[in-house]
């Protein structure tokens, strides 16, 4: 049996009219809804689509969810977002064999996993925190002792606390389907 958990994707930026009719597909196969716990939206149009947007952190984006998401994920969905560069962001609570994430997606980019809480809120695991913690404690020292590797190590510790903490990714772009011109 697999778990299944809620998941929420919001889908945003600029959609090619020649996208629109598969789109509408995936989004009908994925079995999303609109609203938690309501049936699933199987849009036929772009103004089906249009009308479904919803204003999200102020950025009109297409919002779906399903509280039965399989592992929190939207498999089919997702893989056709990738491969027509269109923008995304999913997130998904826990089940019994995945943590709590939020994915983001950026045209050009590959799809990134961010472990969150319970709340949405990005986490990093403590342990990677204390490796820098220990390199900052060893750096002040050397700047106490007024040793010139000390700026160098600062440094050095701010580099490796960069790279422990989630990437920043911009705001999803209001989601409009391209107008054939």
């Amino acid at each position: 049996m697999s778990d299944c958990t809620p998941a929420e994707i919001s889908i945003g930026g600029e959609i090619p009219a020649s996208v629109v009719p598969p789109l509408c597909q995936a989004i009908a196969a994925e079995g999303v809804a609109l609203e938690w716990g309501e049936e699933s939206f199987a849009p036929k149009s772009a103004d089906d689509l249009q009308r479904a947007c919803t204003d999200r952190d102020g950025v009109v984006v297409l919002w779906l969810c399903d509280n039965q998401a399989r592992l929190g994920l939207f498999e089919s969905l997702e893989n056709f977002l990738q491969e027509h560069a269109i923008a995304f962001r999913r997130r998904s609570d826990s089940t019994s064999e995945c943590d709590p994430e939020i994915v983001e997606h950026r045209p050009g980019s590959v799809p990134v996993a961010i472990p969150t809480n319970a709340a949405g809120e990005p986490v990093v695991p403590v342990e990677r925190i204390r490796v820098v913690e220990a390199g900052l404690a060893q750096a002040l020292e050397l700047i106490k002792r007024g040793d010139r590797r000390g700026p160098s190590a600062l440094r050095s510790v701010h580099k490796r606390l960069l790279k422990e903490l989630p990437p920043e990714f911009p705001p999803l772009a209001t989601f409009e389907i391209e107008q054939f011109t």
